[in-house]
């Protein structure tokens, strides 16, 4: 049966699909599977039928067509009977039904009679959603009984044709009359309690479980005046050693005189009847033990307090002393621990006990996936070195059996000790497999819940590492739901990001509020991304956001990738973002410093072979041309020195007349020096050529000029005009109190032609040089050309063709 349920379209029925299934509805499949006994689960409303192979030898013609269809469906002349015990079961009672006739095959008679126990099953919540029958066929005791009571209402008319044993018998206790039903358990014609010879083959018991003396049995209480009615319950045991259950009555008979002169006897034989009251009350035990085993094993409890109850329910049924245990397999199924039964010595000494084809015992049941029967450990070798063990807790039998489950999983196994050599018999291997299976279950189950905590606890522990890493991360975090494109989870970097609260941003649809942020320009951009990665594809994508805050524009760079379920669908979508404002005004600043870098470079070389030419052709001796190119080579090492500042807003003239006169002591008759002018900031390309001639005024005024006399007086002064080509700076050089003209010996050339023809040509400048009397008058006009003023700053500007800009 478990075969056909498994290949049961479940989908078609109001169950749904088996994997839809709730865990209550499955471990309750499981258990009407391993129940020796006829059991059912009518399911739900509609009473969707499953059942066991020992149903299904029952049904007839109507197996297999009966499962997955309602109860009432399928079994319709016998619903009328049934329906109202399993209305009463589905409120939440227990129903127990005794001797009801049914017609389970559709022949359209009451072929069966049963007792039965109807089980309400509850789910989760509380409600009751199933019903658990569980039935023993009881029409072979029943019919006994009949034919008892019509034999004996017949009895005076044929007396030979009563199926029960009846028999006259005299005072000494001696058979008188007797039919053959009667001597088959009395051949020698004494009764027992008279009958030295067969009167130990007859015991029985109080209603308290002691033992019954013999002077109390029935025939010698009839032979003392006492009528034994409705009888005793006493267990016979033939010449074949079979044990069989009779009821015997004892009736007294009377003289004249009122004296006892003999008794009337009938010994019924209710073995069929009495052992199936008893596999009823055993089965019914057992579903109660099973059941609170399994709620047990439900609600959590350990698996030692589980299978302690299988244990104890095992022990109680048998009632012969015997012990019982459980043992569990490792994960590598090498080796078995004790779980539950043993004291903790014996349990100490078989720890990790080996599972293994020259084990003994449970180890080798387990190793072999079948029982292993030991009736007397003492004369069995492999037990010789645990000899010692067994005699320490007085154990002689032992039998051990695999715990494996319906996928055929071996997880333990289940052990049964003696403190008698012994055999088992067929109701000892039934309790054990009924024990094994539902073990097996809630091992199982034990198993799942401990790698369902161990996986959830790794879950946990990663969630709080992922959190944990979230929570300090610069970089913002987020994961996004596949279907519904909203964050799930979202680090604190978000609000410095974006300058928007987390609980704001999580607040209603807030994919949409996310697209709010970004540029419009930029939306589109975002969203083709976001479709790429719903497509299985990581991306790397920059856009820009502006800030609600203080409505400043941040430019982003996005890492988002898929995170796929089990299936490999992608449920979700992750994400790493970062501000990149500043490193992408970092780079693009670096990209001009480098172009400006090499411009300057090549600049500064064409100068320094200028320099290099002109010096040499304007100089008669080495040691000349050394002090003039090396003085020249020192101005364009100030100025570049000035150039190379960085971080340093561009130079003013201010600083480059400074930085001439302080290379020549400038700062030393600064009292003869007048400086004058605005902050004015030149451009890069103008500074060495301008700085050049700067130097060459300052150093022919040093030597040759103003600055050569201690009367001699300097003013630089300049300014900005504005012209029809744009604005222009003027700077004015005057020297006066300087040597007459005809006293100087300054040597012509260099300076005042850099300044006439060098400065023109570069720089566009027109300029004037005179030497007077008393110094030299040099004004330098040239364009300063407007700095563009950027439309948007670097975060502003759109992104780049792939995603880089």
């Amino acid at each position: 049966m478990a075969g056909r349920i498994r290949a049961h379209d479940w989908s078609s029925t109001p169950l749904g699909a088996r994997e839809s299934w709730s865990d209550r509805l499955t471990l309750m499949v499981e258990q009407v599977l391993a129940n020796p006994l006829v059991a059912t689960l009518a399911c739900g409303p509609a009473h969707v039928l499953i059942y066991n192979d020992a149903a299904s030898r029952l049904y007839g013609d109507r197996h297999p067509s009966a499962l997955g269809r309602p109860l009432p469906d399928s079994f319709p002349e016998g619903w009328a009977t049934v329906a109202p015990y399993y209305a009463r079961a589905l409120a939440g009672e227990t129903v127990r039904v005794v001797g009801q006739p049914l017609d389970t095959r559709g022949e359209g008679a009451a072929t069966e009679v049963f007792d039965a126990l109807l089980v309400p099953v509850r789910e989760a919540d509380g409600r009751v959603a199933h019903v658990h029958m569980t039935g023993i066929e009881i029409a072979g005791g029943l019919r006994s009984e009949v034919r008892r009571r019509e034999s004996e209402a017949l009895l005076a008319a044929a007396f030979e044709s009563v199926p029960a044993g009846v028999a006259a018998i005299d005072t000494g206790g001696r058979v008188v009359l007797a039919n053959a039903e009667f001597r088959r358990f009395l051949p020698t014609g004494v009764i027992p309690s008279r009958d030295p010879e067969r009167g130990s083959r007859w015991r029985a018991w109080t209603g308290q479980g002691d033992r019954l003396d013999p002077c109390d049995y029935p025939g010698a209480r009839a032979l003392r005046g006492e009528r034994a009615i409705p009888g005793q319950d006493m267990l016979y045991t033939d010449d074949d050693g079979r044990e069989i259950w009779t009821n015997v009555v004892a009736v007294p008979t009377f003289g004249r005189a009122g004296q006892v002169n003999g008794l009337v006897s009938v010994i019924s034989d209710i073995d069929e009847r009495k052992r199936s009251a008893e596999a009823l009350r055993q089965g019914e035990a057992w579903l109660v033990g099973q059941k609170e085993a399994f709620q047990a094993a439900m609600n959590g409890a350990p698996l030692e307090a589980s299978l302690d109850i299988l244990i104890r329910t095992a022990i109680e049924q048998a009632g012969d002393g015997r012990r019982c245990a459980f043992y569990i397999a490792d994960l590598e199924g090498k080796a078995l621990r004790h779980v539950v039964g043993m004291p903790e010595a014996y349990a100490l000494c078989v720890d990790d006990f080996a599972i293994s084809p020259e084990s003994l015992a449970c180890g080798l049941a387990v190793a072999r996936g079948e029982p292993v029967i030991t009736p007397d450990v003492a004369d069995e070798p492999r037990w010789a070195p645990w000899l010692r063990m067994a005699r320490d807790v007085d154990d002689r039998g032992c039998w051990s059996f695999p715990v494996e489950t319906t996928a055929g999983k071996l997880v333990g196994s289940f052990a049964m000790y003696f403190r008698e050599p012994r055999q088992p018999t067929r109701r000892d291997r039934d309790m054990a497999a009924a024990l094994t299976q539902t073990a097996a279950i809630i091992i199982s189950h034990h198993h799942e819940t401990e790698e369902r905590a161990q996986a959830e606890q790794a879950l946990r522990a990663s969630e709080e590492r992922l959190i944990g890493f979230g929570e300090a991360s610069s970089d913002v975090l987020w994961i996004r739901h596949a279907e519904t494109l909203q964050w799930v989870y979202l680090t604190p970097a978000f609000e410095a990001i974006y300058g928007l609260g987390r609980e704001a941003a999580l607040r209603g649809d807030n994919m949409a509020g996310w697209l709010n942020l970004i540029l419009p320009e930029d939306r589109e951009h975002a969203l083709a991304n976001i479709r790429r990665v719903l497509g299985g594809e990581r991306v790397d994508f920059e856009y820009r956001i502006r800030r609600p805050g203080d409505g400043a524009v941040r430019r982003l760079r996005n890492t988002d990738f898929p995170m796929r379920d089990a299936t490999g669908a992608v449920r979700w979508l992750g994400g790493v973002g970062r501000d990149i404002t500043e490193e992408r005004e970092t780079a693009e600043r670096m990209e001009v410093l480098v172009a400006e870098l090499q411009h300057r470079t090549r600049n500064l070389l064409g100068v320094v072979k200028s320099l290099f030419q002109e010096t040499m052709r304007r100089s008669d001796t080495l040691a000349t041309f050394n002090e003039r190119f090396g003085e020249r080579l020192d101005a364009l090492a100030r100025v570049n020195a000035l150039l190379a500042r960085s971080g340093q807003p561009g130079i003013t003239i201010g600083e480059l007349v400074h930085a001439a006169l302080d290379a020549l002591g400038g700062g030393t008759i600064g009292e003869r020096i007048r400086l004058e002018g605005p902050e004015v900031k030149l451009r890069s390309s103008v500074v060495q050529t301008l700085a050049l001639a700067l130097h060459e005024l300052a150093t022919n005024a040093r030597k040759y000029g103003a600055l050569a006399t201690e009367r001699g007086r300097l003013a630089v002064t300049w300014s900005v005009r504005e012209a029809e080509e744009g604005a222009r700076l003027v700077v004015d050089w005057t020297e006066r109190g300087g040597p007459p003209l005809e006293s100087r010996t300054e040597p012509g050339g260099y300076g005042r032609e850099l300044i006439e023809q060098a400065l023109p040509y570069a720089l566009k400048a027109r300029t004037h040089y005179t030497l007077g009397e008393t110094g030299v008058h040099c004004s330098i006009d040239l364009p300063l050309a407007k700095v563009p003023i950027a439309k948007m700053s670097l975060a502003e500007r759109p992104p780049r063709e792939g995603g880089r800009s």
